[in-house]
């Protein structure tokens, strides 16, 4: 049997050992990311759930993977900041209005559903590769890499929410139009 025909049975016995919540997961996400690719308005909850959501689920997979590994929390803490900060800095002017707490003018991009593969697609490579090498889970370098990469990630979907915030509590009043970088 040549190398090809191990990898392609290999890959069958990884996807096929997929549990099925995971392709649901996928599912959900292609869905919330293909919406966020059109303009559209929202209010300060829709902002916020998605972003909040993905770090909840990011903290817990760092829980699972690693427990309260003081290196795996703070890397991922501190990578979730820089991650922020960076996107803030770099985002588009034009992105996102601020009316008021129910009046959130956002500009649709393919950034979201970018970044939520990137997380999909590394926890699942994460998962394959732990469950094949159980030693990762306790090597430094590791450990570091999934939790800086996860949490730079999830820095960046946050940031949106971050600056949504920042503008509504320096509004003059609700009914001021703000533009804002995003």
């Amino acid at each position: 049997m040549t190398n090809t025909n191990k990898e392609i049975i290999m890959l069958q016995q990884i996807l096929s050992h997929t549990p099925v919540w995971v392709w649901v997961i996928l599912a959900t996400l292609l869905y919330f990311g293909t919406l966020a690719s059109r303009d559209r308005m929202q209010n300060l909850r829709s902002v916020t759930i998605l972003p909040v959501m993905m770090a909840c689920l990011s903290i817990q997979g760092q829980l699972q993977q690693f427990g309260w590994n003081a290196l795996a929390l703070l890397s991922w803490a501190g990578a979730v900041w820089l991650g922020a900060q960076i996107a803030m800095r770099m985002a588009n002017a034009h992105s996102l209005r601020v009316e008021s707490a129910s009046h959130i003018w956002v500009r649709g991009s393919w950034l979201p559903l970018t970044l939520m593969m990137l997380i999909f697609v590394g926890k699942y490579v994460q998962g394959i590769a732990f469950a094949m090498q159980p030693a990762l889970g306790t090597d430094t370098g590791a450990i570091l890499v999934c939790s800086i990469a996860f949490g730079l990630v999830n820095g960046i979907l946050l940031s949106k929410l971050l600056r949504v915030r920042q503008l509504l509590k320096n509004a003059p009043s609700a009914a001021a139009l703000q533009t804002a970088s995003v």
